[in-house]
């Protein structure tokens, strides 16, 4: 009981050390608001309550400071309006300059958006094979969301007869005849 105690005081300190350093104007600390950022959209126990208000200012503000991976959870708040304005336009541009520098968050995010029409995307399956190679590749590369890995792949086995013009791949077309 007493190292539980010892363990959420030291984990209480490191997350009032971030928040310290993601409240200051330095320039260096574009990393700790986006931290901070991720940390109040998910809340963590019972030491960072849940505050999607104030995780998208956290994203705002790393996002204009040239973070990338805010930026584009900054995207996905707008996508869905939530804690503030929806914004599909910026959202999108967002997700294109994560793609772009292979953020796997931003090239799930808009494989998903092509491979099932959403996000104002017009379903587009060449496309959404494309993106989801991508997320296969970076998430491997970088070791990082290997659900998104995993994710891609299953897709990317869907999505090959469609996109060579066959129709879908079905379990009859390999079962034994004999």
């Amino acid at each position: 009981r007493v190292d539980t105690w010892k363990t959420s005081m030291r984990l209480r300190k490191g997350v009032d050390a971030l928040k310290k350093k993601a409240d200051s104007d330095c320039w260096s600390s574009t990393d700790a608001k986006c931290d901070m950022g991720i940390l109040l959209s998910t809340g963590y126990e019972s030491i960072v309550v849940k505050d999607p208000a104030a995780a998208r200012e956290y994203f705002e503000k790393a996002a204009e400071n040239g973070s990338t991976r805010a930026g584009t959870r900054l995207a996905l708040y707008q996508l869905n309006g939530h804690a503030g304005k929806r914004d599909r336009c910026d959202a999108l541009v967002r997700l294109g300059v994560g793609m772009a520098q292979c953020e796997p968050l931003a090239c799930r995010t808009l494989a998903v958006g092509y491979d099932e029409g959403k996000y104002g995307l017009i379903k587009d399956t060449k496309r959404a094979k494309k993106l989801w190679e991508q997320v296969a590749g970076v998430s491997e590369r970088l070791g990082t969301f290997p659900a998104f890995a995993e994710e891609a792949r299953a897709r990317l086995q869907e999505l090959m007869p469609a996109t060579l013009g066959l129709p879908p791949l079905r379990p009859s077309y390999f079962a034994d005849d004999a």
